[in-house]
């Protein structure tokens, strides 16, 4: 397996850009106002789901052709859980333990 990440930089720009920018942008904006709303809340930040894995490695000839899986995790390491854990993670949570907390897994 080999880990890699992609950068683009965008017309006119020096500074490259990571893939993920925008999308982890959103989600801290997002969880910014969320905490700023008083609410209570508990965030969960899912690591990738399993369900991403045939997407990255690809249809069975280039698999094949390459031997290679390219990850998403630069030169690190990624665990993947399905969705349905997750959300049964949820579920079980002690919520008042866990009240205005943020948890990443």
């Amino acid at each position: 397996m080999s880990g890699t990440s992609s950068i683009r930089v965008p017309y006119g720009e020096t500074k490259p850009i990571p893939p993920l920018a925008t999308p982890v942008g959103s989600h801290r904006q997002t969880e910014d106002s969320i905490k700023a709303s008083g609410i209570t809340y508990t965030l969960l930040k899912h690591n990738l789901y399993a369900e991403v894995i045939p997407m990255l490695i690809g249809d069975r000839d280039q698999l094949l052709k390459t031997k290679m899986i390219y990850l998403p995790t630069a030169d690190g390491s990624v665990s993947f859980a399905p969705k349905d854990d997750l959300a049964e993670v949820m579920i079980l949570l002690n919520r008042q333990r866990y009240k205005n907390r943020t948890l990443a897994f």
